[in-house]
């Protein structure tokens, strides 16, 4: 990802600072407190063309150390979670307080994210930077059916899947256990011999697939 090099001198031309290439962003969060890593990843869709995976690290995750002697370009596994997380985009907040003395953040956003849990050296099958997702869940809503939108010879039946996921706590020997249910876009070619498992509302499917990005107004 690209960042402002802090230490360089502004360009004359422009005014700003010049931009540099690094593989990961560290800071922490204002309103917590607690320090966060930040990084892009480079995956390829499922239909050709690469496109970029913004992801969150907690510094304690096995394999981390990975991250830190990788170069840009460099090819790396990570196993994780998908969790539907609440942002807030900047952008759009307004000065001033609400009644009840809270500060606008933004326009408020939902987005799937990746909750890495391993990051490992990838093996002898894994050598392009590609995906794959494991789900089972229950069918949300009918499916709508739309051509792809850089491939119109690809029909796609694409729904809402409900996924619920049950996580142990992280302290060792504690009973207690997190659940979480997380609404994932799923989309799948019309063409394909099994697509109408995703046809029928409330009937609970396991997919196995992978994550692709499209651009939405």
């Amino acid at each position: 990802m690209l960042v402002r090099d802090r230490d360089a001198r502004r360009d004359k031309e422009r005014g700003w600072h010049a931009m540099i290439e690094v593989t990961k962003k560290v800071g922490r969060d204002r309103e917590k407190g607690g320090r966060w890593e930040s990084m892009a990843l480079r995956v390829r869709s499922p239909y050709g063309g690469m496109f970029a995976m913004q992801i969150e690290l907690e510094p304690d995750v096995p394999g981390a150390e990975l991250i830190a002697a990788a170069e840009v370009e460099a090819l790396l596994a990570f196993e994780g979670i998908l969790q539907l997380k609440r942002t807030f985009d900047g952008r759009f907040a307004r000065d001033g307080q609400d009644a009840r003395g809270r500060r606008d953040r933004g326009l408020p956003m939902r987005a799937l994210h990746l909750h890495v849990t391993w990051v490992r050296e990838p093996n002898a099958e894994e050598r392009r930077a590609s995906s794959a997702v494991w789900l089972e869940g229950v069918v949300a809503d009918p499916p709508q059916i739309s051509c792809h939108p850089e491939w119109p010879s690809i029909q796609l039946a694409g729904t809402i899947l409900r996924v619920t996921t049950t996580r142990p706590a992280d302290f060792p020997g504690l009973p207690a256990t997190l659940d979480e249910t997380v609404e994932v876009n799923v989309a799948v070619p019309t063409s394909y011999a099994q697509a109408e498992g995703l046809y029928r509302q409330g009937s609970r499917v396991r997919l196995v697939g992978q994550i692709d990005c499209r651009m939405e107004r």
